[in-house]
């Protein structure tokens, strides 16, 4: 994963900020919309900081140098170069978290929830966005479905697909408790070869044969003046106990 943001510093930005929802939310106005304490904000694996924007009293953390040197020359500070399973704050210093198109992509997802938890104060927000597989279209199955078939995979690749599965036991192991579960279908519209080019440059294809990726291409340059959905999930967690959250971490 870090071989591709390496070489694609900000692209899923470049993606998504040009998604809108039926409210005309990209997904990064989408997930702000659940921001409602800003005293310190924590946007762990926030990539080019497409959040800091957005939000006041935000931090970013990163372990991608790339896509930090990209933050900071768009001036988005401040930012911290770090793991995400061992954050470099203090117990109870932070009350939001943000976890956008990240927690899937981590080494460690259940220690980066329990490291969230761990900075975040009693009664603090995790605010987290995944990929989805619903809501979509008839069409967004057909499109998606002759990707993968030239792609030669069963699904869109992720470090850890098993999150989405199981993110409320892990939430639950960490000390955070499920407010809310929503999905939104994002549509992204291919007005030229570019466009088409972004979107599978945007896929994570780890040993993917570049004559498929090629292929893929091919695929996505068809549906010029079409639009493809996104399908993504916004969950809301808070921090009930964080005595529970610390005795998680023994």
């Amino acid at each position: 994963m870090a071989t591709f943001h390496e070489r694609h510093p900000g692209i899923t930005e470049a993606l998504l900020s040009r998604s809108r929802n039926d409210a005309q939310d990209n997904p990064y106005e989408w997930a702000a919309r659940r921001v409602t304490n800003v005293e310190t904000v924590l946007d762990v694996g926030c990539g080019n900081a497409p959040m800091a924007p957005r939000l006041a009293n935000w931090v970013g953390l990163d372990l991608s140098e790339p896509e930090l040197d990209l933050a900071r020359s768009s001036g988005r500070t401040p930012l911290v170069c770090g793991h995400s399973d061992a954050l470099p704050m203090a117990d109870g210093s932070v009350s939001t978290v943000l976890a956008v198109m990240s927690l899937m992509v981590v080494d460690d997802p259940a220690r980066t929830l329990l490291e969230a938890a761990r900075v975040m104060r009693s009664g603090g927000v995790m605010v987290i966005v995944l990929p989805a597989h619903r809501p979509v279209k008839i069409g967004d199955v057909a499109r998606f479905g002759s990707l993968l078939a030239v792609l030669g995979r069963p699904m869109l690749p992720f470090p850890h697909p098993e999150v989405s599965q199981k993110l409320q036991e892990l939430l639950g192991g960490a000390g955070l408790e499920l407010t809310e579960d929503v999905r939104s279908r994002f549509e992204y519209s291919i007005a030229e070869d570019t466009d088409a080019d972004l979107l599978i440059e945007s896929l994570y294809l780890p040993g993917v044969p570049h004559r498929r990726v090629r292929a893929a291409r091919a695929v996505a340059r068809r549906w010029v003046g079409r639009s493809v959905g996104l399908p993504l999930r916004r969950v809301v967690a808070r921090k009930v106990d964080g005595s529970r959250a610390r005795r998680s971490r023994m």
